[in-house]
């Protein structure tokens, strides 16, 4: 999977450029770089049922790298089920949390 970039594309729209050939590399001429979402890291705040569904998607699905963040509390065995590789926890590793994740 790919990331699309809707924005980008919209504003080549409006000014009638068009993307038409693929490089090498896999992205598109005209200036759209494409990245491959397996080599991307989604970072999800709250471990909740839903953040870890939403974690075994991204990592069995797209081949992401998945970190999560919480409030409180340490790793869980759970996150390991998830495909979690990395959990972050209080106000004080927020940051690092945002500065690693690409989404």
């Amino acid at each position: 999977a790919l990331e699309r970039r809707f924005s980008y594309q919209r504003e080549l729209q409006q000014q009638c450029r068009w993307l038409t050939a693929r490089s090498d590399d896999g992205s598109m001429q005209g200036g759209a770089a494409y990245r491959r979402l397996s080599s991307l890291t989604l970072g999800i705040v709250g471990l909740g049922d839903i953040g870890s569904c939403i974690a075994s998607r991204a990592t069995q699905g797209f081949g992401m790298r998945v970190i999560g963040w919480r409030r409180n509390g340490s790793p869980r065995e759970s996150d390991d089920a998830s495909g979690v590789s990395a959990v972050y926890s209080g106000n004080e590793q927020l940051a690092a949390f945002v500065a690693e994740a690409d989404y």
